[in-house]
């Protein structure tokens, strides 16, 4: 496992190096990061597919995170980190318009919109609300709770 760990480390290093992004750059744009956060969840899904066993996953991706916490540059990406990057790609890797959205939005945002078991409909709501009224982390989770998107299914329906 350590050596299959190293040869995804230096993939995972040479990846990042040549997308010039720095994701833990506030001043780096939500897109820019988020597009980065894609194209890694890209390289850890499909590394896994090739290299790691099933019932190793879990192993593995907390052993890459060790491997790259050790560099201090990496240290943001932890176990769940992965977790989350891999549950991105995989959300939006069939929706390109859906994924477009959500590479305007905060990564905090995404992690909330992941966090929950929307449908497309539904992500796509939020997703467009969030933009449009640039509604604040706090306030897409008081959404999401408040079922806004039933709502606004119910307003429709009373409107026609």
């Amino acid at each position: 496992m350590q050596e299959i760990i190293k040869e995804f480390v230096k993939g995972f290093k040479e990846l990042i190096e040549v997308s010039n992004i720095d994701l833990s750059d506030k001043a780096e744009s939500n897109y820019s990061s988020n597009k980065l956060r894609f194209i890694m969840g890209e390289y850890i899904t499909k590394f896994i597919i090739d290299n790691v066993a099933l019932g190793e996953i879990d192993n593995f991706l907390k052993g890459a995170s060790n491997e790259l916490t050790k560099i201090s540059k990496y240290s943001g990406l932890s176990h769940t980190s992965f977790n989350y990057i891999r549950k991105f790609y995989k959300q939006y890797r069939n929706q390109p318009e859906l994924k477009e959205k959500a590479f305007e939005l905060g990564w905090s945002h995404n992690i909330v919109l992941l966090k929950d078991k929307l449908n497309d409909d539904e992500r796509n709501y939020y997703l467009n609300r969030a933009i449009a009224e640039d509604w604040s982390v706090k306030e897409l989770e008081l959404q999401i709770k408040d079922e806004s998107f039933d709502n606004f299914l119910n307003e429709i329906e009373q409107d026609n």
